[in-house]
């Protein structure tokens, strides 16, 4: 079986330079792989280094080919050495995107031919703040070999272990740019994890608490035949994190956030093992490439272990092509299914240059799709009385429906470049969450094919991590909106009001927006 501090400290769909190795399970069927073919991978050489020239060890590495159907099922994931290099090996040919974790720059790419050289990357990381402390257990007594993770403070949920605690709990750890900490040790419930915003202190001190005796889980993932499915994925517990700073106390200037969920892997006899449970009523999911996506919420108890046995159906598949209003092709567009986009019970993909996509692993009964494409427009159908491994066609016409489009500017009327423009649907609706354009050069967005339902407009700076302003009731309309800042609400930083802005999401102190001729809010 697979122990969690195998996989927990970064889940693997391919081969890396952590390579975990599992320990053989039993079982009577043989494992089925859950990729739907098997292609020839080429190898990614990437070498990372602080500022300085010195290897940048135990650091995070994702590959994304949005080109590739299911993109976010197959992403690959990697953690340097300790000479700052790592492995990767990815779909050779297609255009990729290289994620450092600790805010390093992305590298777009594209993998060599399995039969030339691979492919060399260089990147480079800034050194941060340094966090030093102690691991402690739920009565206080120092923690010796605690992993210590980092994360990325997005609200990311993917973790690498960069360090282990001392014989006296003790540990050090050099972070890069916006990260979050946390501590895993099995038979103990993961920590909270900890974040900081806009301090500068060079060192900081932090005591992490593990959080009482964990539940254990002991499972395995199989098709409707009974055949064990190696490198599906397993998650256990919520993927979005919430801010919990108003429950969870933690020192200064420290907030504290709710743990990221498990992540594992199956082994090659399609088991996994996760013993660092909060006994609670959470969420577990489960994805394999070609199977519909499963869930449900289950209980478990503290010291004691629960036996999974989950059986995944086959998905569905959708072909089709997208075209214009002038009948035109779209490349690009992107094909979504699910709650928002890189959810993890949700799927994706994108046209290609002829208009034409595949999607797969859809679930079965009933899904929706939208087919949406930047300034061309967007559209949505609902699938229903789905079977398993049913197959349909889909052919989405963009660019006819009714919209909403404005100009954003400062007090002076000087047009606001590159602000984040978003429209957010209602928090209970299940299958989107919003759309998201950009200003351009003149301060103008545009949204294409927002139906006839009321959004929530929400604007960020270039950048800007916190919510500049909202404005509730937004529909198509052909009249533009004019959208004025006051000198007062610049810099973003300018506290004018409080807005809370729902269960899914954080309340956060917002400025005031408003046109040229009355406020919006």
């Amino acid at each position: 079986m697979i122990a969690l501090s195998q996989h927990r400290i970064l889940l693997m769909v391919a081969l890396t330079c952590a390579m975990v190795v599992a320990r053989p399970g039993s079982t009577q069927a043989a494992a089925r792989q859950s990729d739907e073919t098997t292609v020839k991978l080429s190898e990614i050489h990437v070498r990372v280094t602080w500022t300085d020239g010195t290897p940048a060890k135990r650091r995070g590495l994702e590959l994304f080919q949005p080109a590739l159907s299911n993109c976010f099922l197959r992403t690959i994931y990697g953690v340097t050495d300790d000479n700052g290099r790592c492995v990767l090996r990815a779909a050779p040919g297609v255009d990729s995107i290289l994620y450092l974790h600790g805010n390093g720059p992305p590298k777009r790419l594209v993998p060599n031919s399995p039969d030339e050289a691979p492919l060399s990357v260089d990147m480079m990381l800034e050194r941060g703040r340094v966090v030093v402390g102690r691991v402690v257990d739920i009565d206080g007594h120092p923690v010796a070999g605690a992993a210590i993770l980092l994360a990325e403070n997005a609200g990311g949920t993917r973790v690498v272990e960069v360090t282990q605690s001392d014989r006296e709990g003790r540990y050090r750890v050099q972070l890069s740019g916006s990260q979050d900490i946390a501590a895993h040790k099995d038979g103990h419930v993961d920590s909270w994890t900890y974040t900081t915003f806009g301090n500068t202190t060079p060192e900081m001190t932090l005591e992490i608490p593990l959080r009482g005796p964990a539940a254990r889980v002991e499972g395995i993932v199989t098709d409707v035949d009974g055949t064990a499915i190696a490198g599906a994925q397993v998650l256990i517990g919520q993927e979005r994190r919430s801010t919990i700073g108003r429950i969870v106390e933690a020192p200064p200037p420290f907030h504290a956030r709710s743990a990221p969920p498990a992540r594992v892997l199956t082994d090659a006899h399609g088991r996994f093992v996760v013993n660092t449970l909060s006994p609670d009523r959470t969420l577990v999911a489960v994805r394999a490439l070609g199977f519909a996506p499963w869930s449900e919420h289950r209980a478990f108890t503290a010291g004691r272990t629960t036996d999974l046995e989950l059986r995944l159906e086959r998905g569905a598949r959708v072909r089709g092509m997208v075209t214009d209003a002038l009948g035109k092709p779209v490349a690009g567009a992107l094909i979504l299914q699910g709650e928002r986009y890189g959810c993890f019970l949700g799927n994706q993909s994108r046209t290609d240059t002829n208009g034409r996509f595949e999607i797969t692993s859809l679930p079965i009964d009933t899904f929706s799709l939208t087919a949406s494409s930047k300034n061309v427009g967007r559209v949505h159908r609902i699938f229903e009385t789905v079977g398993a491994g049913e197959e349909f066609e889909w052919h989405p016409f963009l660019g006819a429906g009714p919209g909403v489009s404005g100009r954003l500017a400062d007090a002076s009327g000087k047009a606001l470049t590159d602000w984040s423009i978003s429209l957010l649907f209602p928090i209970d609706d299940y299958n989107e969450r919003g759309l998201y354009t950009t200003t351009n050069d003149a301060g103008v967005f545009h949204f294409r094919d927002v139906g006839k339902r009321e959004y929530r407009l929400e604007v960020r700076g270039p950048r800007a991590r916190f919510v500049s302003a909202v404005r509730d009731g937004i529909s198509a309309s052909s009249a533009p909106l004019s959208l004025r800042l006051t000198e007062e609400q610049m810099p973003l930083s300018t506290i004018r009001g409080k807005i809370d802005l729902g269960d899914s999401r954080d309340s956060k102190t917002l400025t005031l927006l408003k046109s040229e001729d009355k406020t919006l809010f």
